[in-house]
């Protein structure tokens, strides 16, 4: 079934892939911020 449906992921779920990397930049960002502060 996934093989099927890979076509289908791919044009639905294009841009959750940078969704992943903004979120995981801005937790960095507000590490960085709260360790930079001290």
């Amino acid at each position: 079934m996934y093989r099927k449906d890979k076509k289908l992921h791919k044009k639905n779920y294009r841009g959750v892939f940078w969704v992943l990397i903004g979120f995981i930049g801005f937790f960095v960002l507000l590490l960085l911020i709260k360790y930079g502060l001290k």
